[in-house]
């Protein structure tokens, strides 16, 4: 037990109740989550996000504009999962006390957040990008054709960083200030090696409000994107179904037309709703923590707190180890790639596949732009294929 004798202490602490030490320490449902199912969920999103960049760099045909997004997808979900599941798994080690911070001090208060934050707000961005990325080929396919390449898209992603690193900037404030508080336990918790000083972060004195107010900002870009996203969703579906209707007459296509539609409508619909289904916990609680304080009794209680950011953080984490099994099972391209890097026997190699709808015929459904340059490539095809061909063309434009 730490010696606060000669510590100068900013608060003393008294509590005098099992209920008030109740709330502060780790109880068995929080050492679990923290000790068990968090570090699971970071190998998950290890292997998986790891994997998914090890087939990229192996697989030339998979290397297009739409993965280099997920790919930096990737690398900011592994990184968010090994800081913020590293972080507490240090904590629950070093103290028995929840907010406990003595490990890393102040440069712990301000670094880890900011990591943490940074590639959060990232992952929306990056996330956003590839919607527009979907919604000008699939609903805009020639001007996408003249905006698209390898050099817009380093730029916007590098713009999408730089700007989760300014958004992650205006929370330090929040975070900049170390408060030693010296806690006297209750006689009933003698036996438990309960430390006598805890460190908190807490936000700079200039403004006391300012907690409060970066837990509402921070759900704002999310919000904002979920809008944004669901409105993109909304219009390339609608213009896969207006495509496909109004082609009836080729009827010996109708099947690959329909299964490229569903396949696209199936990744449009599980990449969104995973994405801000499993975070919307999260930022319904911080908008929640940013107003509770202006109502007595609060709008949530202290335990009610702990458990919805217990699941909230999980579905958080599982929505970062996630992505590369969805476009696993999603995608018979992926699938195909992910055979060719990493199964012993030889697998098919993933060839450049026919188009449909400007769209290509079971590829990668995230990457629709990819076609453009499997069209430079083709052979010429019988006429009635080439018929066909134009005629689809001359539809879309």
């Amino acid at each position: 037990m730490a010696n606060s004798q000669d510590i100068v202490c900013d608060i003393q602490e008294n509590f005098t109740s099992e209920e008030e030490t109740y709330l502060n320490v780790y109880d068995a449902g929080d050492r679990f989550a923290i000790e068990v199912v968090y570090p699971c969920i970071m190998a998950l999103g290890i292997i998986t996000n790891g994997a998914f960049c090890i087939v990229l760099s192996r697989v030339k045909q998979m290397r297009n504009v739409t993965n280099l997004y997920l790919v930096n997808l990737a690398l900011a979900d592994m990184t968010f999962l090994i800081v913020a599941v590293s972080e507490k798994l240090a904590r629950i080690i070093a103290s028995p006390v929840q907010l406990d911070k003595t490990l890393y001090g102040l440069a712990g208060c301000i670094l880890i957040p900011f990591i943490v934050n940074c590639t959060y707000f990232a992952s929306i961005f990056i996330v956003t990008l590839v919607s527009i990325e979907k919604f000008y080929a699939i609903c805009r396919p020639l001007q996408h054709r003249r905006i698209s390449s390898f050099e817009r898209t380093v730029k916007l992603l590098i713009g999408a960083w730089m700007l989760s690193i300014l958004c992650s900037c205006t929370f330090i404030p929040g975070r900049a200030n170390v408060v030693t508080i010296c806690v006297q336990w209750p006689a009933d918790y003698a036996d438990i090696d309960l430390p006598s000083v805890v460190t908190l972060c807490t936000s700079i004195n200039v403004w006391n409000w300012f907690q409060h107010v970066s837990n509402f900002l921070q759900s704002v870009p999310f919000f904002v994107a979920a809008a944004a996203n669901t409105v993109m969703y909304v219009k390339i579906l609608k213009t896969m179904h207006r495509r496909v209707g109004a082609q009836d007459d080729l009827t010996e296509m109708n099947n690959k037309r329909v299964q490229v539609r569903n396949q696209v409508a199936a990744m449009l619909v599980a990449n969104g709703l995973v994405f801000f289904l499993c975070q919307m916990l999260f930022q319904c609680v911080s908008v929640a923590l940013a107003f509770r304080h202006l109502r007595t009794p609060p709008i949530l209680t202290v335990a009610q707190i702990d458990k919805a950011l217990l699941v909230a953080r999980i579905l958080t984490y599982l929505n970062s180890a996630v992505n590369a099994i969805i476009y696993n099972i999603v995608s018979s391209r992926y699938r195909s790639a992910f055979k060719e890097t990493f199964c012993w026997r030889k697998a098919r190699r993933v060839h450049p596949r026919p188009r449909v709808n400007n769209v290509d015929n079971n590829q990668d459904l995230l990457n629709p732009e990819s076609g453009q340059s499997d069209s430079r490539n083709r052979t010429s095809v019988a006429d009635n294929s080439r018929n066909r061909s134009l005629e689809t063309e001359n539809t879309l434009c």
